[in-house]
């Protein structure tokens, strides 16, 4: 995850506190996605490139770790 210093957010009319919001990461809610990431992902059959169904495996990993 980036750091809100290592963000080039000029010209943005963001405060402190809501870049920290945007960045913030809660693996509850990530854990919630999952299923009905794989139920968009089944949707393309084949067609999905396998490097999607990678990532999802490598953020299901990181979720239970």
């Amino acid at each position: 995850m980036p750091t809100p210093e290592s963000l080039d957010v000029d010209g943005l009319d963001l405060t402190r506190e809501q870049l920290a919001a945007a960045l913030a990461f809660e693996p509850a809610e990530w854990e919630a996605e999952v299923p009905m990431i794989e139920e968009w992902f089944a949707k393309f059959g084949d067609h999905l490139p396998a490097e999607l169904h990678v990532e999802l495996d490598l953020l299901k990993a990181r979720l239970d770790a």
